[in-house]
């Protein structure tokens, strides 16, 4: 392909014309290297590539694009091309290469703290209800119409741990699936994702936003540049559709001017949320008024955050032209989010286990009183949690904080430590745990779990957080196979054994 394809005039500065340079494919990585491909430069918040330059001309590169030529140590007459913002030019430059077919399908984003995983599955299960082809690129998976998408190798592996996946991966997903006739596709976006520039391409039908508190804050250093990241994502929405219960809506509205839709619990919003009745572990019901039409709506997802998240599809599906009618049968055919407060055992068992993926002190403390609201007056909390390493320290004893004012019984443990030492996380964790006898520490997580299985007493409640739909544990030594799932199960059978 001619660079001239996809890197067009007064995007660069340059001795060298794009039309006489002829490339094989773009790269980023060093490792991936060969012959005739056009290397990327990339500034990362480590580590920058603009170093390893003269790699890329050792293996044969067509060309380079890059920022800053002080940091370049490059044969004269080697053809680069400097550009304000490589991470921009770079998405830019891969959704050209595979011929932006994503515009064929139209575009969905969903962006906030918590619950965009969840607002995602329901939009995603009432927009295929009304008979729409959807893709879908979130946290737990990549999926056209309810399927996992077949994914290469170096897909897989990138977007394992990752919301929104790298413009090198994400691309040609949703060209795949435009391709297959997806008429929608909805994606989660990250603030790494947007401060990165990776969506900088796309043109979005709608945006949604779920909320904002405190998450990422090694990243964005504080909310301001938090919510800056978020905001992001507006100008490229034709319509918001704003959570108006969090006062960071108000803040997007004004700072973008993007056309938005208000759900909420005022009467003012567009969308009305009010009578809520909570039916403990077998979800909730509210109505939703908007204009001079009033719906009763169902969901069997528990917790008030989760009524926040099914109006928030449920109003985004509205404002797509879906029938309200479509929207309260997919409603109440849809039974649950992997990992979002997902029981893994059955009525015959005398106690009771969840996975959830709460992993921030909001999200800790809304699933914490979920639980508390549905449980006997007789049933004990018995958590099961830790913090990630090498992410944002000064959530830690916040959430040991919350977990002893809601739990029964904490069992501390790790929680993808990454590169720092495990203990070291815990002993930061149990600065917000002054209660010493309500507490137990058990490093290992699988032991953790077995522990807490072991000794349940009946009618517990074992709430096994930070992990969710994760099957991995990423420590010092890499990513290792680590599913809760077959842990549980494994330490129900040896309980059973034991008797």
């Amino acid at each position: 392909m001619l660079l001239s394809n996809i890197l067009s005039e007064g995007e660069y500065t340059s001795a060298h014309s794009p039309s006489a340079i002829e490339f094989s494919k773009i790269v980023t990585n060093t490792a991936l290297l060969e012959k005739n491909c056009l290397f990327v430069c990339i500034q990362g918040q480590h580590f920058d590539t603009h170093s390893m330059a003269s790699l890329a001309v050792s293996a044969g590169a067509a060309a380079i694009i890059a920022e800053d030529a002080k940091k370049l140590h490059l044969p004269e007459r080697f053809p680069v091309f400097f550009v304000k913002d490589t991470r921009a030019t770079l998405s830019h430059l891969v959704s050209r290469y595979h011929g932006e077919r994503w515009k064929k399908s139209k575009l969905i984003a969903i962006t906030g703290t918590n619950g965009k995983t969840s607002t995602l599955y329901l939009t995603d299960a009432i927009l295929r209800h009304a008979g729409y082809r959807v893709g879908t690129v979130g946290t737990v998976d990549i999926t056209l119409d309810g399927k996992p998408l077949p994914l290469t190798e170096a897909e897989e592996s990138a977007v394992k741990t990752m919301t929104t996946p790298d413009p090198m991966i994400l691309f040609p997903i949703i060209c795949r699936m435009a391709d297959a006739g997806a008429d929608y596709i909805i994606m989660e976006a990250s603030s790494h994702a947007l401060s990165q520039k990776k969506l900088s391409p796309l043109t979005f039908t709608l945006g949604l936003f779920t909320n904002l508190s405190p998450e990422h804050l090694d990243f964005h250093s504080n909310m301001e540049e938090y919510l800056r990241a978020k905001a992001l994502l507006f100008p490229h929405c034709a319509r918001a559709v704003l959570n108006a219960d969090s006062p960071y809506s108000y803040e997007i509205m004004r700072r973008t001017g993007v056309k938005s839709l208000l759900v909420g619990s005022e009467p003012s919003c567009d969308y009305h949320t009010h009578d809520v009745v909570s039916k403990g572990s077998h979800g909730a019901s509210f109505l939703l008024t908007y204009g001079k039409q009033t719906l009763q709506f169902n969901t069997n997802l528990s917790g008030i955050y989760n009524v926040e998240n099914t109006r928030l599809a449920t109003a985004a599906t509205l404002a797509l032209g879906v029938d309200g009618e479509v929207i309260r049968e997919a409603l109440s055919a849809f039974k649950g989010i992997p990992g979002r407060l997902e029981r893994l055992t059955d009525a015959s068992m005398p106690f009771t286990v969840f996975i959830d993926y709460a992993h921030t002190e909001t999200a800790l403390k809304r699933l914490l009183q979920t639980v508390c609201a549905f449980r006997a007056p007789n049933e004990r909390i018995v958590l099961v949690f830790g913090c990630g390493g090498d992410r944002d320290k000064s959530k830690r004893a916040p959430m040991g904080m919350t977990a002893e004012a809601y739990a029964d019984l904490c069992i501390v443990t790790s929680d993808n430590p990454r590169s720092e030492n495990p203990m070291a996380i815990i002993k930061e964790i149990l600065r917000g745990m002054p209660d010493t006898a309500r507490r137990r520490v058990i490093v290992d997580r699988e032991r953790a779990i077995c522990e807490a299985i072991r000794g349940a007493k009946e009618g517990d409640i074992i709430l096994l957080c930070g992990k969710g739909h994760e099957n991995y544990e990423i420590t010092a030594n890499g990513i290792h196979p680590f599913d809760e799932h077959m842990i549980v199960k494994r330490a129900l059978s040896l309980r059973q054994q034991d008797k």
